[in-house]
């Protein structure tokens, strides 16, 4: 009955919004609800809380709402579920209170049902299995099912309907192994647990059961037990859960994709048997050795070896602190920004902070340990404290290995987690990296895999030795990123081509697609940059990504080959236009083609040239369908007059003897489409790609060998498809193919006396669509939605083999019959094709590469009846799944009918999105009213200067106004009430009248207004107001109210905020607790005026002037955005490259806010690109934005680039009466105020954060005083009185000093004449200073490493390009002495004169462009030159010497560039000159040897050091 009038419902509000010309989109959304509806209801127990008051009174709890009777309960209960009967819902009194006295009740006891009168007692439900619960989780409603939680009530009655289902299934035992102990063990674990007992908690109840079970094989073994690893649990569920969202054809992709992963499919009340399965498929391979199936070595890993290679499951992680011993023994400890005053507390914060961390694995690393004045610095890898210690206080432990120690850096929302130098997000993402580090750094073998090109071998082994996947995967795979760089360079100066430079801008864009497309949440934002860049994306095995430049660079060679093969040209067919030729009687002629009409040959051409520019001329025709003179028309042979438009003068006559590989056109503009094959294709190279398919593929002609043994059925295949291949049955895109199949099928019905089926004409067109949108096409969206309410049945076969496949259909059928077979998908094809009920058929296919996919439609009743269907005697119940496949099929027609009418795809697909995930939802409109009360004693309402004298005209009135809008959301505002002189103002949210409520038409007050639309006038008009903004009609202010309640739950713009302290701080400041619905108000004028006031504090950084708001160039601002959001998106583009004076940025709704923040922080991205910098300053210098922004760039043009401390030396000079003065540079100031204002302007180019004044000596009478480095400074950005604080020694900073009357920046004991120089070289030092691995680039031999770690021992970046390499020269003179010592040769020294040629050397090889080549710089003879990354400088002499060991080996390895070296080691080298000089990234190094030559060959010289050798060992 609820059913009937519901249809009745559905039935009349379609007729009323059709006649009304309702939007099309809200009746399919209507018909769409109605067919998701759930027909099968279970009961639902709501949860409530009793309470008897001492009279007797009960009071219940719900959901937070006290109800004083059961009556109200039952109310508020039918409120909050209106979409299920009342009869499937009950109250469970889960806790009855009397006074002090509390009883629980049990779980099937204490019900109250909503659909019965009596008002007293509880009822006890027998059996509560098929009961669903609600549970309130998060303040959030969830429903529970066998242990389940869901979010809505119909997933939860699935669940039901599963177990009811499935758990009737209990003969497993049937299915287990025939091994004894296999049988024992299982029927030990799984003994009466079957479905229902197995899905609890999700399945979990399964996992632990396969975990006893496995463990019990195990045991038979004697292996040790596994454990259930929370990260690999938590991964597997992961891949499980993507598994089963794909396609079933997706599935063999995930069984292979992984070498640690068993992935296996099986029926669901037969999941308890899959281990079973496999112990016994174990079993199985130990007894056949020689088996090598992939699935079965993967079991052997988890079996026997103890899951080895999956136990990486946590790693230790290590947060940085300080410790402060104070003279009385108390501690302080200094950690995640925050002082604690004893390790307990700083224990409970680590272990609340870091909750998801196993207590075991916490570590606490003491970066210093402070004792009074004493300041003792811990080493690198010493003294780190266990948190989770027995005894409660910190425990110290000793690492040996930090490769795997997970470090913090940061702290609150900015905390990052570093493994290996690279940053992740949470720490199971770093330990993920880690297993990935062991898993993969194993492999080694890469170099199998290189080319075979000579110099491609020479270069990679160059680039990537000793370099696996640890190795480049460092820094975030940075180091990979500089390697390729390397890599690539050399390729290209192979071919005398430029080196290229590393792009921060590009390379940061490319790190954000990497890691969208690897699967982050930014991947729709991704999806919708990547249509305007350029961006190529491969992939690559994770330990193999070293090979793909290497593999590009052979890519690269083979084309160079076969440079004058043109791969286009192949596929290019020859393309003809139809032609009328008109000559008239005066001998003029007229060309008619498509649809117009041309006067001359030379316009036909130019016109046909510029229509379809995409082809060749050498491959257009023109084809002179008939000649028309007079009344007479003369039509031309097929296959004759052939025009050629590529001619010289006139067109040029060809003769054509065959047209099968033409391709002709039909019709004109937006309906042109080009035929091939007798098909229809919307563009030229779809139909050439069907051209090539015809001419690969109908050369196949075997199709008879893979034909049926049974005779009637090859004889009608041979009738059928007689001379018929590949060019014929995909004629009329696979039009031939649908017929034949059709035919085929009903001789083979016909065979066993079955009427034959219809071809459908409605089945057909969908059944095609269908095909098309599984092959690829544009409309893939609209069928994935479409197939989850259709019956549809995919299969598909190679191309050329596509006509044997109704007859493997009938092989199968005539096999089911002898022998029945599973329930699988070739047998529902055969059911439905053979079966007595089959009266139509549609058949659609398509080609997707070499497949072709055949897409088969049967209609909802002959599927349904055959296992769907209930019976009683002779007849079928169908009624209730009739009346919903009948919407099916409306919702289903109504669809093709817009796409088979050309209606557009974003209609179509907006159509679908409504259709499945919302409904339109109408919001409350206030309309008010003013009332006076009459000395008659009645009330009279005005509206709209109409006096209404009751409340039903006045509700009338209203209804015949706002007819747009459902009376459930029409309200009615007493806005005021008049009696006599008195006016009483009603508050906004009472005095309101529901039109839809009954004839009293009682006053109600609502409990907000938030989301409440108001009627108002404006200039005489009516309006609608909807968050302070104006709107002309009811639609776009209900849309405009929908945008609030979806948008403005998104509060987590905060996240897209920069990391800039102080940029951060403003945009809190501003923004704070203000989201979308905030800054919408009045048409977006708040998030205008926060813009402007956000502008100005960033202008305050750098002390600049405020601005002011322009209302002109407001106007004009909102005219253009207005202009813009109206055109295409090119427009955009056009304004925003074209226009000087302005910028245009489009952003999505709810982060509007973070746009002034976005811009703030792109300038940061200029600092290295001075071209761009240009661009920017000319565009910039005035300009205006979508809200009337003015001038914000143009504030950090000088600016774009990350600062560093400056401190400016002053002297501070006391007199007796108490007065201080300052001198600086020759000037004396009187005041600190006077100083720092001086200081400010003197270096205006720094912010005054980054601006520090050092009193370097304060001077008394006599007394001087000098103060310490860091000691004693004054914070310009500070406010009076102007404090001195002192700064950590571990800060970094530029320091100002006067040599010979000049002002030079000094950093790192190196001297710039300018801030910005001295500032790069800080970015440098800090940049490059952390990296402290060159240890793992230095050669194998023992006794050099030893000489290496003894010279450069904690020496790193920031300590050898100190004084201008000068550090560096020395180290490297004493290493090289060291290898000299170690071969038992003289030391060398440094000879000045050499000193100088090779610096002027190295400064000539770095102005151009760091190439080195032996071949055309003119070197001395006895030179050595390297080239090496600035951070890695320190390992080049080892690189050297490790080469020159190589060579003793390998006697003929004398090439040019090693040659050299041998004279670093030689007896008769006596000098040498070092010339060091950076350029850019790299650091040229060049040693001049002074050698005296006692012998002309070098084999003398070596035989010579044998002989001295051979003589000390025999003294020895």
């Amino acid at each position: 009955a609820i059913f009937i009038n519901f249809n009745k419902i559905i039935k009349n509000i379609i007729v009323i919004l059709l006649f009304n010309s309702m939007n099309l989109l809200f009746i399919v959304s209507l018909l769409i609800s109605f067919v998701f509806l759930t027909y099968e209801y279970y009961y639902l127990a709501i949860p409530a809380r009793l309470s008897i008051r001492p009279h007797g009174d009960e009071v219940f709890q719900s959901f937070g709402f006290l109800h004083y009777s059961r009556e109200d309960l039952k109310r508020s209960v039918k409120k909050r579920f209106p979409f299920i009967p009342s009869k499937y819902l009950l109250i469970h009194v889960t806790s009855l209170r009397c006074g002090i006295m509390c009883n629980v009740s049990a779980s099937n006891k204490n019900f109250i049902r909503l659909n019965s009168n009596v008002n007293y007692g509880f009822i006890t439900l027998k059996n509560t299995d098929d009961l669903i619960r609600v549970v309130t989780i998060k303040n959030k409603i969830m429903y529970k099912s066998n242990d389940c939680v869901f979010d809505s009530y119909q997933k939860a009655s699935e669940n039901l309907d599963e177990v009811k289902k499935y758990d009737k299934l209990k003969s497993q035992y049937k299915l287990i192994g025939k091994d004894e102990y296999g049988r024992e063990t299982w029927r030990s674990v799984w003994k009466n647990c079957f479905y229902k007992c197995f899905s609890k908690n999700n399945f979990y109840e399964l996992i632990l059961t396969f975990l006893v079970e496995l463990n019990k094989y195990r045991l038979s073994f004697l292996e040790n037990p596994v454990k259930l690893s929370a990260t690999l649990q938590y991964s597997a569920f992961n891949v499980a859960k993507q598994i089963a969202q794909e396609k079933f054809e997706l599935m063999s992709k995930f069984k292979s994709s992984s070498s640690n992963e068993i992935v296996s499919f099986i029926s669901a009340p037969f999941a308890n048997i899959q281990l079973n399965k496999w112990y016994e498929e174990y079993l199985l391979f130990r007894r056949k050795l020689n088996s090598n199936k992939e699935k079965t070595r993967n079991l052997i890993v988890s079996l026997l070896i103890s899951f080895v290679l999956q136990t990486y499951e946590y790693y230790y992680l290590a947060i940085p602190a300080r410790l402060l011993t104070h003279l009385n023994g108390t501690r302080h400890y200094f950690g995640l920004d925050g002082i604690y005053r004893s390790g307990e507390s700083l224990k409970r914060n680590l272990l609340r902070q870091f909750s998801t961390t196993p207590p075991d694995f916490l570590l606490l690393q003491l970066l210093s340990t402070h004792h009074g004045f004493i300041l003792n610095a811990t080493q690198h890898n010493n003294r780190f404290l266990k948190v989770n210690s027995d005894n409660g206080n910190f425990e110290d432990i000793n690492v040996e290995n930090r490769d795997e120690l997970i470090i913090t850096s940061g702290s609150g929302r900015q905390l990052m987690f570093v493994a290996n130098d690279g940053y992740y997000d949470s720490y199971l993402l770093a330990c993920e990296y880690l297993d990935n580090v062991k898993k993969y750094d194993k492999v080694k073998s890469q170099y199998k895999l290189v080319g075979k090109d000579e110099y491609g071998r020479e270069t990679w082994r160059r680039v990537w030795s000793n370099c696996h996947f640890k190795c480049f995967s460092a820094m975030n795979f940075f180091e990979l990123i500089l390697r390729w760089l390397k890599e690539l360079n050399f390729y290209r100066r192979y071919f005398s081509l430029l080196p290229v430079e590393l792009s921060n801008y590009l390379h940061h864009y490319a790190c954000f697609a990497a890691s969208s497309i690897a699967g982050s949440n930014l991947r729709l934002l991704h999806r919708a940059a990547s249509v305007f860049s350029k961006e190529i994306v491969t992939k690559a095995s994770a330990p193999f990504a070293s090979l793909k430049m290497n593999q590009l660079y052979e890519l690269f060679l083979s084309l160079k080959r076969r440079r004058h093969i043109n791969k286009e040209s192949k596929k290019i067919v020859t393309s003809r236009i139809w032609i009328r030729l008109l000559i008239h009687h005066n001998g003029s002629k007229t060309y008619d083609c498509l649809d117009k009409k041309f006067h001359s040959k030379k316009d036909l051409k130019q016109t046909v040239k510029k229509l379809f520019s995409q082809i060749p001329p050498n491959f257009l025709l023109i084809h002179l369908i008939s000649i028309s003179y007079g009344i007479m028309v003369n039509a031309s042979h097929f296959n004759n007059r052939y025009i050629k438009v590529n001619s010289n003068d006139n067109f040029e006559d060809i003769n054509v003897g065959n047209t099968d590989y033409f391709i002709e056109t039909s019709g004109s503009g937006k309906n042109l489409m080009y035929t091939s094959n007798d098909g229809y294709y919307s563009t030229y190279k779809q139909a050439s790609e069907n051209l090539d398919n015809v001419k690969k593929y109908d050369k196949v002609k075997s199709q008879i060998r893979l034909v049926g043994k049974d005779v009637y059925g090859q004889e009608t295949w041979r009738s059928i498809w007689n001379n018929c291949y590949y060019k014929c049955f995909s004629k009329m895109n696979f039009f031939y193919l649908a017929t034949r199949l059709l035919e085929e099928l009903n001789k083979y019905r016909k065979h066993f006396l079955l009427n034959p089926v219809k071809f459908s004409n409605t089945l057909y067109p969908y059944a095609c669509f269908a095909a098309k949108s599984i092959a690829g096409s544009n409309v893939r969206l609209i069928h994935r939605v479409v197939s989850m309410i259709s019956n549809e049945i995919v299969v598909s076969t190679s191309a050329p083999f596509a006509s044997v496949k109704m007859n493997q259909w009938y092989e199968h059928f005539l096999l089911s019959k002898r022998k029945p077979s599973k329930n699988t998908q070739t047998t529902k094809i055969v059911n439905a094709l053979f079966s007595k009920r089959t009266t139509e058929v549609g058949f659609g296919a398509a080609q997707k590469g070499k497949l072709v996919v055949i897409v088969i439609i049967v209609p909802i009743n002959n599927l349904l009846m055959h296992g769907n269907s209930m019976r009683y005697g002779n007849r079928v119940n169908i009624s209730d799944s009739n009346n919903k496949f009948f919407r099916i099929s409306i919702i289903r027609n109504i669809i093709l009918q817009l796409y088979f009418n050309n209606m557009n795809l974003l209609i179509i697909i907006s159509l679908l999105i409504s259709f499945v995930v919302q409904t339109y939802e109408y919001n409350y409109v206030s309309v008010p009213v003013s009332s006076v009360y009459s000395t008659d004693g009645k009330f009279i309402y005005s509206y709209k200067g109409e006096n209404y004298d009751s409340k039903k005209k006045l509700v009338y009135g209203i209804k015949m106004s706002f007819r747009e809008v459902p009376i459930k959301y029409l309200l009615i505002h007493i806005i005021s009430l008049r009696y006599g002189n008195r006016l009483n103002i009603s508050a906004t949210n009472s005095n309101f009248i529901r039109v839809d409520s009954d004839k009293s038409f009682h006053q109600i007050t609502l409990p907000n207004t938030h989301y409440l639309i108001k009627v108002t006038s404006f200039n005489g008009k009516m309006m609608f107001k909807c968050n302070g903004g104006l709107y002309d009609n009811y639609a776009v202010a209900n849309h405009c109210m929908d945008d609030i309640k979806k948008y403005n739950k998104i509060k987590s713009q905060y996240q897209l905020v920069g990391k800039d302290e102080s940029g951060n701080k403003i945009w809190r400041n501003i923004w704070s607790d203000c989201y979308y619905k905030c800054f919408s108000k009045r048409n977006f004028q708040i998030l205008t005026e926060n813009f402007f006031l956000e502008i100005n504090k960033y202008r305050q950084l750098f002390l600049k002037n405020s601005l002011t708001l322009s209302y002109s160039l407001q106007s004009s601002a909102r005219q253009l955005a207005k202009k813009i959001a109206s055109k295409e998106k090119g427009i955009a583009h056009f304004y925003a490259t074209i226009a000087a004076k302005i910028i245009v940025s489009t952003i999505s709704l709810p982060f509007a806010n973070v746009q002034v923040n976005k811009w703030y922080r792109e300038i940061f991205l200029l600092k290295k690109n001075s071209a761009l910098k240009m661009i920017k300053t000319k565009n910039l210098n005035d300009f205006m934005s979508l809200f009337s922004i003015v001038s914000l760039l143009i504030l950090f043009v000088l600016q774009t680039f990350e600062y560093n401390y400056l401190a400016v030396p002053v002297t501070s000079i006391f007199y007796q009466g108490g007065s201080e003065s300052f001198a600086y540079q020759g000037m004396y100031f009187n005041s600190r105020k006077d100083l720092i204002e001086n200081i400010k302007r003197t270096f205006r180019y720094v912010p005054c954060k980054y601006l520090l004044i050092h009193l370097t000596a304060i001077r008394f009478r006599n007394v001087v005083n000098v103060s310490s480095n860091y000691k004693n400074f004054i914070k310009t950005d500070s406010k009076p009185p102007f404090t001195l604080i002192n700064i950590p020694p571990s800060l970094d900073l530029i320091r100002i000093v006067t040599i010979e009357n000049k002002q030079h920046f000094e950093c790192n004991s190196n001297f710039f004449t300018s801030y910005y120089s001295a500032n790069k070289c800080m970015d440098d030092t800090r940049k490059y200073d952390k990296l402290k691995s060159q240890y793992k680039l230095i050669g194998k031999d023992w006794h050099s490493r030893i000489i290496w770690r003894f010279t450069w021992k904690n020496c790193y970046y920031k300590c050898f390009s100190s004084s201008n390499f000068e550090i560096l020269r020395e180290k490297l003179l004493d290493e090289l002495n060291g290898y000299r010592e170690s071969l038992r040769l003289n030391k060398v020294t440094v000879n000045y004169a050499l000193y100088l040629s090779a610096e002027k050397l190295a400064k000539k090889i770095a102005e151009k462009g760091n190439k080195i080549n032996y071949y055309s710089h003119k070197f001395p003879i006895e030179t050595v030159v390297g080239n090496i990354s600035l951070p890695f400088a320190n390992t080049q002499m080892n690189k050297w010497y490790t080469t020159f060991l190589s060579m003793k080996k390998n006697n003929h390895d004398y090439i040019l560039e090693k040659k050299n070296i041998i004279y670093l080691f030689t007896l008769y080298t006596t000098q040498v000159g070092f010339g060091i000089f950076k350029a850019n990234k790299y650091l040229i190094i060049i040693i001049i040897i002074k050698y005296t030559k006692f012998f002309t060959d070098i084999r003398y010289e070596k035989l010579l050091i044998i002989l001295g050798n051979l003589m000390f060992l025999y003294f020895i």
